[in-house]
């Protein structure tokens, strides 16, 4: 066994854990990170095989976290961009178009693997990477948290002392389950199924919302001709959907989502999972904080997940950047509180719209139908408005940029 030192250990090395470390590459701070799953720098271009090919929503502000890391050119070739979103309500009149152009952007977001993204990324992370390994119970001292790792492969053991231990191990987070850091959940009973369908006709950068009464469903543009499907139906739907041949599958994706993409020609391969809302009622400890995923989780139907993860890698990395600069302790409270206090508006005001998104376009309530469909008449003809909920929709509110 082995006795390591570090300013900063973050614990999670999936893409918010990464982002963090990319964020504080030339800080000066000494970081290590630990991943349960394999994570080696040297068989980046292979894909790390813990990434899997879940499509990623990049907001146009999660483009801007990633240029100030000196990294978006690591990424943009494997992306598609997100210029314009056609949103509608299935069985209703009104329907609303955003443009990126109305914003005086490039794009409201581009479309990526998260298999992408880690291969991007895992070239500029500057960290000593414990992987596969198991970080175990924490001891958290005044000045510094212990924390022993275990190599999940030959069972090596180090003890690591670190002033600031980052938790960003996902959902259902060990970090946060050690701390009693309680969470405020909520399983809606429904699942999403994606895959990657082939269209009929070009789709010329333009995604779709379309809202109907099991859930949200989602088609992101994906090169030429290809999209990729996050559709929302209720739990006990999603298997029998799942177990349908290539050709139902298709007949029942096409007369719901109907045909402003001409015929669906192919599907890849089904996957689901559930949808749950989480949230921590704490965002850190005595020299713990807890990001992303770790932190909340909500429902795709705003596609915000990510990238309201990666705006807490913003906040949190210029936060550390300017102790490191002025000489103060990155683990101090008062850089704790600070966090918080940059970063629970945004993630409180996120929660809420998603979660109220999801509730109100999936009631057919006679009241609430007409009064969302108002909603999405107003949204089309009044420009201010429509401006404010693009900036969100981009991801260009609470940033935690300067």
């Amino acid at each position: 066994m082995s006795d390591k030192h570090y300013d900063i250990t973050i614990v999670g090395g999936g893409l918010i854990g990464i982002s963090l470390a990319c964020a504080l590459r030339g800080s000066g701070l000494s970081i290590a990170l630990i991943e349960a799953g394999n994570l080696s720098k040297d068989k980046a271009m292979q894909a790390p095989d813990h990434y899997d090919d879940r499509v990623i929503a990049l907001a146009y502000g999660s483009r801007l976290i990633y240029e100030k890391m000196g990294l978006w050119s690591a990424l943009e070739p494997a992306s598609t961009a997100i210029k314009d979103i056609h949103i509608s309500d299935r069985g209703h009149f009104s329907f609303c178009r955003l443009h990126s152009h109305e914003v005086g952007v490039a794009a409201l977001g581009y479309v990526i693997a998260a298999r992408a993204i880690g291969v991007g990324l895992l070239p500029a992370v500057n960290a000593d990477i414990y992987s596969p390994a198991q970080a175990g119970k924490l001891q958290i001292q005044p000045d510094y948290v212990e924390l022993p790792v275990i190599n999940r492969e030959n069972a090596e053991k180090h003890t690591i002392q670190t002033r600031l231990l980052v938790a960003a191990d996902g959902g259902q987070s060990a970090i946060a389950r050690q701390l009693n850091i309680d969470m405020d959940s909520y399983e809606y009973g429904q699942t999403a199924v994606i895959a990657n369908v082939t269209l009929g006709l070009p789709h010329h950068n333009q995604a779709y919302e379309r809202f109907t009464n099991t859930g949200p469903m989602a088609l992101l543009p994906r090169n030429e001709q290809e999209a990729a499907l996050v559709w929302t139906v209720g739990s006990e739907q999603a298997k029998p959907l799942l177990d349908l041949s290539e050709r139902e599958f298709l007949a029942i994706l096409q007369q719901r989502f109907g045909w402003r993409q001409g015929k669906f020609l192919q599907v890849g391969q089904r996957s689901a999972f559930p949808l749950v809302r989480s949230q921590a009622r704490e965002s850190f400890r005595q020299r713990v904080v807890v990001i992303g995923n770790a932190a909340h989780s909500m429902h795709p139907a705003a596609g915000q997940g990510l990238n309201l993860g990666l705006r807490d890698v913003a906040a949190l990395a210029q936060l550390l950047q300017q102790a490191q600069k002025n000489a103060t302790d990155v683990g101090a409270n008062s850089l704790l509180k600070a966090y918080d206090r940059a970063r629970s508006r945004d993630q409180d005001h996120i929660m809420s719209l998603t979660d109220a998104l999801v509730r109100v376009f999936s009631n057919e309530q006679p009241l609430l139908t007409v009064g969302r469909n108002l909603g999405l008449l107003a949204l089309s003809h009044l420009p201010p408005l429509k401006r404010l909920f693009i900036r969100h929709t981009a991801g260009l509110m609470g940033s935690g940029l300067r």
